[in-house]
């Protein structure tokens, strides 16, 4: 008993002397390599495109956007031999380049350069595609067993889509469905599914209802299916390694894998979408827009 009443005397005196040697150092400047931050998402049918360069912030600096935003850096988007300039615009936070003069197409590949001062960068990206028809199995059933994580409690009953279909390249999917009649109106799958070349895609996705009775109207739906440019992949598999910021590559020492070339870090990726029709059974290039940020769609 005397010996454990000494080692606690002995620890609070340990604990009292240390932090009486506390001495908050300021005024310190670690050495730091200065890089672009760049962040792109490409997609066909959006009128304008919008793109985020920024600079990287010293180790010891929290991330303020009016510290990193860069306002006069030369960029430009080059496609099939053709520059298209990218302009700067302060409106935009996070997003402060952009053009209404390119048009992204599906299948083609798209250039970024980016220059400011002494630093350099630049990436490219091929618009995602269809496979030709590419014809789609769908088996639909109702079930009240199916445990979803995401299923709210009084939602016991569950219309089941088990969709696949063939695809003869790498990619990188993702499921997104519109509901008119709902009041959430959006609801997006976060997993992604990873298919290599030449082999068959399957997926569940599973729509919450409150009884066996409740009305459905796939008429009333819209469901797409989001195809991401494979580099992708890297990015998604490290995302979780940098800041929680607006801006994940924000802070140094992050291990977050992008595509960015030169002297940057970032993304520079694309992306389609394509309605799954239901009625016919197959993929079909959709001009349709279910309403993502960019933070939702990179997640």
């Amino acid at each position: 008993m005397k010996n454990t009443i000494k080692y606690i005397f002995l620890t609070i005196f340990i604990s009292i002397f240390i932090q009486s040697c506390e001495k908050t150092v300021t005024g310190v400047n670690l050495p730091y390599e200065e890089k672009l931050v760049i962040m792109a998402l490409l997609e066909p049918e959006i009128d304008s495109v919008f793109i985020s360069i920024e600079r990287t912030l010293p180790p010891l600096s929290e991330y303020q956007y009016e510290l990193a935003q860069i306002a006069d850096a030369e960029a430009y988007i080059e496609c099939n031999g053709e520059k298209t300039p990218l302009i700067f615009s302060p409106s935009y936070q996070n997003i402060n380049f952009y053009t209404a003069k390119l048009k992204v197409l599906p299948g083609n590949q798209y250039n970024l350069f980016v220059k400011w001062k002494n630093l350099s960068a630049n990436a490219s990206t091929i618009i995602p595609q269809l496979d030709g028809d590419s014809i789609i199995n769908i088996n639909k059933y109702l079930d009240s067993t199916y445990i979803d994580r995401y299923m709210w409690e009084n939602y016991i009953y569950n219309m089941i889509y088990d969709i696949d279909f063939f695809t003869n390249h790498n990619s990188i999917y993702r499921i997104a469905h519109y509901d008119s009649t709902s009041p959430i109106n959006t609801y997006y799958e976060y997993t992604k599914y990873f298919v290599k070349a030449n082999s068959n895609i399957k997926f569940k996705y599973v729509i919450s209802l409150q009884n066996a009775n409740s009305t459905f109207k796939e008429e009333d739906n819209l469901f797409q299916l989001i195809e991401y440019d494979y580099q992708y992949l890297k990015y998604y598999e490290s995302r979780d390694e940098g800041d929680l910021s607006d801006n994940p590559f924000s802070t140094s020492g992050q291990n977050i894998k992008g595509n960015i070339q030169g002297n940057g870090i970032g993304y520079f990726f694309s992306l389609n979408r394509y309605e799954i029709d239901l009625k016919n059974k197959k993929l079909i290039e959709s001009d349709k827009k279910i309403n993502m940020g960019r933070n939702d769609l990179v997640k």
